[in-house]
Parts: C-alpha cells; sequence; structure tokens
C-alpha cells in the first residue's frame, strides 16, 4: 500500500490537507465534510483488497479524469477505474495494462456527447457494458470493492470555502 500511497500523491496534483488518517468505512463521509460540504476537491478511502490497494472516490472527482490520466498513474501496472452514480445516472470504466488503455467507457445520460465505448474485456462476450446500469453492476458485483472495517481518509486540494 506504500507505494500506491506514494504513487497516488504525487500524481494528484493537489496539495495533501494533511496524512492518511484511519476511519471507519461507515463514517468516511462524516469525516471528510464539515457543515454538509466537502472539506477537500478529493477525498478517497484507501483500503488494501488481496494484492489490490482500492481508492474509492467519495467526491466524484476521479470521473473528471481522462482514461489517458489514468494510464499515466498506472504505468505498467494494472488498473482498474469504475464508478456510478444513479442520481446523475453515469457509469465509467477504465482498464489499464501493460501501459495502454484496453478498455474505456463512459454513459453518462446528462451529457451524452461525452460518451465513450472503447475496447473490450474478456467477460463481456457474455456480460456486455453497454449502458452506465451495465457499468454498475460490474462494480457492485466486483469482489474487489468489498468494504473493511476501517481504512485510511486522504484528502487532498484546497478546502471549500466554509473550511477557511
Amino acid at each position: 500500500m506504500a507505494e500506491a500511497l506514494g504513487r497516488f500523491s504525487a500524481w494528484i496534483g493537489l496539495p495533501p490537507l494533511g496524512p492518511p488518517t484511519e476511519v471507519k468505512w461507515n463514517e468516511v463521509v462524516d469525516a471528510a465534510c464539515k457543515d454538509g460540504e466537502w472539506r477537500s476537491v478529493v477525498a478517497v478511502f484507501i483500503y488494501e483488497c488481496g494484492a489490490w490497494t482500492v481508492f474509492d472516490d467519495q467526491t466524484g472527482h476521479f470521473a473528471t479524469l481522462s482514461a489517458d490520466q489514468w494510464r499515466t498513474f498506472a504505468g505498467q501496472d494494472e488498473l482498474v477505474v469504475a464508478g456510478y452514480d444513479d442520481t446523475v445516472p453515469y457509469g465509467q470504466l477504465i482498464v489499464v495494462r501493460g501501459g495502454r488503455v484496453v478498455r474505456e467507457f463512459l454513459d453518462d445520460e446528462q451529457d451524452p456527447r461525452q460518451n465513450i465505448n472503447r475496447g473490450k474485456l474478456d467477460f463481456e462476450q457474455q456480460s456486455p457494458i453497454k449502458d452506465w446500469i451495465s457499468a454498475a453492476s460490474f462494480v457492485d458485483g466486483d469482489e474487489i470493492v468489498s468494504l473493511p472495517d476501517t481504512g485510511l481518509l486522504w484528502m487532498f486540494g484546497e478546502p471549500a470555502k466554509s473550511d477557511q
């Protein structure tokens, strides 16, 4: 995890508001907010699951990053970026392997001009990712995303105006 934390901190391009702090999974949002507002631009809940280090985006900032930015972060390592928001509705999947983006999918019902559907993963022969709902099903069915009792909360970027 130490290598992933160092790589993330160097890559995100925003100053940390402090060191990562241990927090229970069900208290992450409360710890990352003050008076109902995010305390930072980026707040991630970080934990390990097997050989993976999971960065769970709390603020939605990851949705603003391009596949090429994620490729840069991954380097030669494998990286899966997957997320959805059923209030938008919005679903995204980016997979990087060996320094290449092998899958890039975005379904954004608020701005369909941004939609992307490039590449396919082996499992998609049986269950293709074709809309935000299938992207959400991929996220919800992924065994890597199994919340631990505790993890680390790490926040980056200037605090919201109400924090200053």
